[in-house]
């Protein structure tokens, strides 16, 4: 949800204030927010020869991933439509809030990746490599990762989920050909507030959702206020790769305050 906006929407001011105004903390140095590529068509810009932060293989202390056996790869709306006020601030200070905030007692146990989705204000998607993503990473790593980069990041686009998808798909071949998914906990968390433009292909991303469930992947969908034009479509995609067991609940959820959006998230990293 979400045109491309002429003018930025200004930082949100959130709980978590960066420490580190130079963004030199985390995976990949300053939050460079322009990749090459739009239309929904992924980055092609060169980030080097990162390992998605997977720099030992199955994890482990030493790779600086959790200490538990879940792995939650973020897929996050950065449209500008996340800016619209919501419960006690933006959809999207609620949300992120609302995260970290579940994150809390398992920051060691869990790890964690994100994409934001778009990355240029427009259609791009850069890949988890770059600078405005987030490799694979403890939740405490990635909570600095997100102090240091915090300021560079929100909300301003269109929603090209279809793109989000693909590098999606690259960085789970990633974590899959390292072991995070050998007898481990799985899950992807998309978190949207519309539906998906860009020349984003359904088809294509309930496709690629139903690998991901043979590679025994996980699909949560939290729904927030605004996606109830989507509410098939975001349907189809969680059944694409639901919770292994029923008495989890639906894939698709719809918070319908702060504190829903915390309760869930909660239950996610757990």
């Amino acid at each position: 949800m979400g045109g491309c906006s002429t003018e930025p929407t200004s930082p949100p001011l959130f709980e978590f204030v960066p420490d580190d105004t130079n963004n030199e903390v985390g995976s990949g140095g300053s939050a460079h927010l322009n990749p090459v590529g739009s239309g929904g068509s992924a980055s092609t810009e060169d980030w080097g020869d990162s390992d998605y932060g997977l720099s030992a293989e199955g994890g482990g202390e030493n790779a600086g991933l959790g200490q538990g056996d879940l792995t939650v790869l973020l897929l996050v709306d950065r449209s500008s439509s996340m800016a619209e006020y919501w419960d006690a601030g933006s959809k999207w200070e609620v949300a992120l809030n609302s995260f970290f905030l579940g994150l809390v007692g398992v920051e060691d146990e869990v790890t964690l990746g994100a994409l934001f989705f778009p990355t240029d204000g427009g259609c791009a998607v850069a890949p988890m490599t770059g600078p405005a993503q987030f490799e694979y990473q403890s939740g405490r790593r990635f909570l600095d990762s997100f102090k240091a980069k915090s300021s560079n990041i929100f909300p301003d686009g269109s929603t090209p989920l279809g793109t989000a998808f693909e590098q999606a798909h690259l960085a789970l071949d990633q974590a899959r050909l390292a072991g995070l998914m050998s007898a481990r906990r799985f899950r992807v968390v998309v978190v949207t507030d519309g539906a998906p433009n860009c020349n984003t292909d359904q088809n294509r991303v309930l496709s690629l959702a139903s690998v991901w469930r043979g590679w025994g992947v996980e699909l949560r969908v939290i729904g927030l206020p605004g996606s109830e034009e989507a509410a098939g479509f975001l349907t189809q995609l969680a059944a694409a790769a639901p919770p292994p067991d029923p008495s989890m609940g639906p894939g698709v959820l719809s918070p319908q305050s702060g504190q829903d959006t915390e309760d869930e998230f909660s239950d996610i990293l757990r």
